[in-house]
């Protein structure tokens, strides 16, 4: 099975900085570590104010049970509480092709 791509976008409300929302992230971090499928993550934030959470999983099954989880476990978290809900797309990708050095 292809990897798969979890591409979530996305604002933060306007009374969220930047500074509380990544240390806010170490708890997603955490979380993420546990997961059965988790292969590598990247939280980005573009010149406009939208952030990009990047992650990549091992197979398409594994990123759906694990974005079920993340909404039953992490819902109520301060990193959520961040992110402005009206905002928010998801999608998730197959690897067509990964270059690494």
């Amino acid at each position: 099975m292809n990897q798969v791509l979890e591409l979530v976008s996305f604002k933060l409300k306007p009374n969220a900085s930047a500074t509380q929302f990544t240390d806010a992230n170490k708890t997603v971090e955490t979380w993420l570590r546990q997961q059965g499928g988790f292969v590598s993550r990247h939280l980005c934030e573009n010149d406009n104010g939208t952030w990009h959470d990047v992650v990549i999983w091992q197979n398409g099954e594994l990123a759906q049970a694990a974005a079920e989880s993340f909404m039953r476990e992490l819902c109520d978290s301060e990193f959520m509480a961040m992110i402005d809900s009206t905002d928010v797309v998801m999608t998730h990708s197959r690897v067509a092709a990964t270059l690494r050095p």
